[in-house]
């Protein structure tokens, strides 16, 4: 970029402009987009507080598979402006309709907006949306576009020419085209960095005034830069400036002064209020960009909170090896944290560890770095300190770790793995700690790390994200690191040492190593995964029934508190939140041998290795078991499934051509035992060395359940074989969803996919079938209430969602999104996150069974629409 001229004026918004009287009420709405909308939101809301004359709220527009989307209802008459920052373009969302009427109503009747860069390429079947932005983003043969010519507007018909796109973002020269109250007194022509030019932006450009236009070389036209609409008495705004793309942060777009104080200027306009925004002495001239770079506002009310208070270690605790306590390597000094080993290399690993856990989250941070200091720091993130025994070295701190290596500025936010058994770079990966310029990413040779060694306000920024198993690192605003970690640190190892996707923030001081290294300004918030709430919160409920004395969920069964724990452990597993797996081992040691109380369906019993007179008992355990060996890779938990699994082959005979019991000393051969038993041997030889037997049982088993006539012409399977070896009973909501599981893993683990086939003929008619007149799972209405019953339904959708998970049947995954949104709509206690039989309602009472059936649907959907 050449001709640049760069004012540090953070204060700029604050000092030329009009006092804070009567503000302009702001809604900033965001959600979902190509772009990085999250960071876009918080450039917007800085600029707009920074003003002096905006107070400024923000609502998070939820996607349309979320269990809030229905109840998301934003009140617009509040506000003067809405900025709308949602991309709808490659993800199919959109706004509820009931929202978008009202949307229209606001701007028809004198509402404002802003349309912010790519949120002209939303919601293209939206008709009043198009009308609305005048241009957009949009296909050739959807609507009109324009061009300048002679310095007048020229409209291109729809479906001649191209369909909108851009080139590479260059620096442009931007032409005035018509003098308008938000850009009266500009230069006739000035420089603007850093662009995204849309050729043929489309859409039925009514009512609309093109303010400035640039050149495009590619098609040797003139294209609008930004426009304004009128809709009724509404006012909107719309242009291409402000391009925030995911690779940098404070890019020259929005530094730029001519974008800052056109932005300021059209709020003010939209808002029907006058333009007082003063254009500024440095405002960019035909030759000249200028650039004014400011700092983001942080604000608790957007979930930002301060990880260092800059007055001591509070929240903050030193991890070290017992020989190393004493030494003061980790201190506060003139409000920053330093860390000075300088002349001190006798010590081992010290880490400055947070008590707080995270895991999905955003850590934006301040280092500065001396070339007189060859040591080695870093920042860890989704760590556990291991002070055991067994510990590497008498204590370590296992998880991944940004890297900060002041003698190599390219590894800095790489990411290395100091998870014990691991010790290696990850990012890139590496086969252990060694790596050189020729082994990085190209944006890593591209860092540029600046040094105090001769000026003490040199800092670098470095910033973290993590969501889900997607991790990016930015140092000093460009992107060095977007890196999917599925499969490496939610494997095996790291889910035994419960590291990788949630823990704790540490900063390291490599052994041996002589540091000198500062930290300031570290903040984070976690960034919360949608339509989680809700389901937590029914956790939460469930949670009340837990008895840790027992190992039990009181108000239920035996059978069914193994199903709540399995979706306890199903949403520890999609979620990475780790604050109910203490649960899992509590109940494996208080239940592994116990007296089973009596309850509302069967006598009090004695087990042993969850062995009793229920073979269907024995097979719902032993998959919870299964579950929690897939969360913590403890082998414990797949030795005790498999020792459950040896009892219920004792329970097979030749009677009726094969099959196991119901009941141990009894005729009844159900369809649930045998799907459990079938389940239980496929996920078996999935799992353990031994794969020939429990694939030899879990075809076996399916050979014989397919020739009893359990399995009718809908198809859906009946209740089970009678003494006469007829098949019989009703349709059971859980037997259609076990037998879909077992055959998806029989398709697994023979490659033949007429198993998963079947499965999905099942699920279908189970849909079609089992559902109310709105779209909801239904049992039975006499059988599925009662103290069993009331846990089929939950069981059906747990394994609906493996079978999409496989099968990514858009029909399976809309019918699970649905259940979860009318639980929560429709089939709670009034202002709670109880949950009764019915989930279409009405509520008729509480208990665990209810509440973990609801569990296992609501987290279903999160697993859907992960």
């Amino acid at each position: 970029m050449k001709n640049v001229v760069i004012i540090f004026s953070f204060l700029f918004f604050s000092t030329n402009l009009m006092a804070k009287i009567d503000p302009i009420k702001v809604l900033i709405i965001d959600g979902y987009s190509n772009h990085d909308w999250r960071y876009t939101t918080e450039v917007i809301k800085t600029m707009l507080v920074n003003s002096g004359f905006c107070e400024v709220d923000i609502s998070t527009a939820p996607t349309n598979n979320s269990s809030e989307y229905n109840s998301w209802n934003p009140d617009f008459s509040k506000y003067d402006v809405v900025v709308q920052n949602v991309n709808s373009l490659g993800n199919g969302n959109s706004w509820p309709k009931p929202v978008q009427t009202k949307f229209e109503n606001y701007m028809k009747n004198g509402g404002g907006m802003y349309v912010f860069h790519s949120a002209n390429n939303s919601f293209p079947e939206w008709e009043e949306y198009n009308k609305m932005i005048g241009l957009g983003w949009r296909n050739a043969d959807q609507g009109i576009a324009i061009e300048i010519k002679d310095n007048k507007m020229v409209k291109i018909s729809s479906g001649e020419g191209e369909s909108t796109s851009h080139g590479p973002r260059v620096d442009l020269v931007v032409n005035v085209l018509k003098s308008h109250p938000i850009n009266q007194g500009f230069p006739a022509k000035w420089k603007t960095p850093d662009i995204e030019l849309y050729t043929y932006a489309r859409g039925p450009a009514e009512n609309i005034e093109v303010l400035s236009y640039t050149f495009d070389t590619k098609t040797n036209k003139n294209w609008p830069v930004d426009w304004v609409v009128n809709y009724g008495e509404g006012r909107i705004y719309n242009s291409t400036f402000g391009h925030l793309w995911n690779d940098l942060r404070m890019p020259p777009s929005v530094q730029c002064v001519g974008f800052q104080t056109t932005f300021l200027r059209a709020i003010q306009w939209v808002a029907d209020k006058n333009v007082t925004v003063k254009i500024p002495k440095n405002f960019p001239s035909e030759n000249e960009v200028s650039l004014n770079p400011f700092e983001l506002v942080y604000d608790k009310k957007d979930g930002w909170e301060d990880l260092f208070n800059g007055k001591n270690l509070e929240g903050w605790e030193i991890k070290c090896r017992p020989e190393d306590r004493g030494k003061e390597f980790w201190i506060v000094k003139n409000g920053v944290i330093e860390c000075n080993s300088i002349g001190k290399p006798d010590h081992n690993y010290f880490w400055l560890m947070h008590k707080n856990e995270y895991s999905d989250f955003n850590l934006r941070l301040k280092f500065q770095i001396f070339k007189s200091s060859t040591g080695n720091s870093g920042v860890q993130f989704r760590s556990r300190y291991d002070s055991s025994e067994t510990a590497r070295e008498g204590g370590w701190l296992n998880g991944p770790q940004v890297d900060i290596h002041a003698p190599s500025p390219f590894r800095a936010g790489l990411i290395y793995d100091e998870t014990d058994g691991v010790n290696r770079w990850i990012h890139p990966s590496m086969p252990d700690w060694k790596i050189g310029e020729n082994d990085v990413p190209k944006a890593a040779l591209q860092t540029e790390l600046v040094y105090a060694d001769e000026n003490r306000d040199a800092w670098n920024n470095m910033e973290i994200i993590c969501e889900g198993m997607k991790i990016r690192t930015f140092v000093n605003g460009k992107l060095v690191t977007s890196f999917d970690a599925t499969g490496i640190l939610d494997n095996a190892i790291h889910k035994k040492k419960n590291v990788g996707t949630s823990g704790q923030i540490a900063l390291q001081l490599h052994a041996a190593d002589e540091l000198l290294i500062r930290y300031k300004d570290l903040k984070i918030r976690e960034l919360k995964m949608p339509g989680n709430n809700f389901t937590k919160n029914t956790i939460q409920k469930l949670q009340e029934w837990y008895n840790p004395e027992t190992g039990l969920w009181e108000t239920t069964g035996w059978w069914n508190s193994a199903n709540a724990l399995t979706g306890i452990i199903r949403y520890s597993a999609v979620t990475g939140d780790k604050s109910f797996e203490p649960i899992i081992e509590n109940t494996f040691q208080k239940t592994k041998m116990i007296n089973v109380p009596a309850s509302e369906a069967y006598p009090a019993q004695r087990t042993k290795n969850y062995i009793n007179e229920y073979y269907d008992d024995e097979g719902w355990w032993a998959l919870a078991w299964i579950e929690a060996y897939d969360l913590t890779s403890d082998r414990k938990y797949l030795e005790m499934s498999k020792t459950i699994f040896e009892d219920m082959e004792k329970g097979w005979d030749e009677r009726c051509g094969g099959g196991i019991y119901w009941k141990k000393g009894m005729t009844y051969k159900s369809a649930i035992s045998n799907e459990l038993f079938m389940l239980l041997a496929a996920r078996l030889a999935l799992r353990d060395e031994n794969n020939a037997h429990y694939k030899s049982w879990a075809l076996k088993e399916w050979n014989w359940f397919s020739q009893t006539g359990m399995i009718n012409d809908l198809p859906l399977v009946l209740d089970g074989v009678k003494d006469s070896c007829v098949a019989a009973g009703r349709h059971y909501t859980y037997n259609q969803g076990v037998i879909i599981a077992a055959l998806t893993d029989i398709t697994k683990i023979t490659g033949d996919k007429s198993y998963i086939e079947q499965a999905s003929r099942i699920a279908a008619a189970a849909i079609k079938y089992m559902s109310t007149e709105e779209g909801v799972l239904r049992g039975h209405p006499k059988q599925e209430e009662g103290a069993d019953g009331v846990q089929f339904k939950g069981i059906f959708m747990r394994h609906l969602s493996y079978l999409y998970q496989h099968t990514k049947n858009e029909i399976f995954r809309e019918y699970i999104l649905q259940n979860a949104e009318s639980i929560e709509k429709y089939g709670t206690q009034a202002g709670t996150a109880l949950v009764g039989a019915q989930w279409r309602g009405p509520f008729d009472k509480a208990d665990a069974g209810r509440q973990s059936s609801a569990v296992d649907a609501l987290v279903s959907a999160i697993e859907v629409t992960k």
